[in-house]
């Protein structure tokens, strides 16, 4: 009869968050792909496997991009990176169609979590 109620009581709590998940603004899924083709490939992939899913509020964005970095003189940089950089404006090429707001979170050359987290969350917009 116990392990009834523990039953009882999961199942509950397992519809509880589908109900959670499945309901308008209930819970948004953020794919984040670094800006090179296999990664927005392997983001896109799984975008459409989560919408298969019947989730609904999926944003794919593109994180660590050199390109997104302020003040960063491209003609200045080796040649690798200006390679990296061009790739980069193909990478977001590709998703803008997908994605009208699409948001690029740039590199971060930093050491500290916080103060990493202190110069991304204001660039997240809707998306926190």
């Amino acid at each position: 009869m116990e392990s009834t109620r523990r039953n009882f009581g999961l199942e509950g709590d397992i519809n509880k968050m589908e109900n959670f998940i499945n309901k308008k603004d209930g819970l948004k899924t953020i794919v984040a792909c670094l800006p090179n083709s296999m990664s927005i490939n392997e983001g896109q992939e799984l975008r459409a496997e989560l919408l298969k899913k019947n989730l609904i509020d999926i944003e794919l964005i593109i994180n660590d991009s050199l390109l997104k970095m302020k003040d960063i003189d491209t003609k200045t940089l080796p040649e690798f990176l200006q390679k990296k950089i061009s790739m980069e404006n193909a990478a977001f090429d590709k998703l803008k169609p997908l994605n009208s707001k699409l948001i690029g979170l740039p590199h971060v050359p930093l050491n500290s979590q916080e103060e990493i987290i202190k110069v991304l969350t204001p660039l997240m917009g809707d998306l926190i």
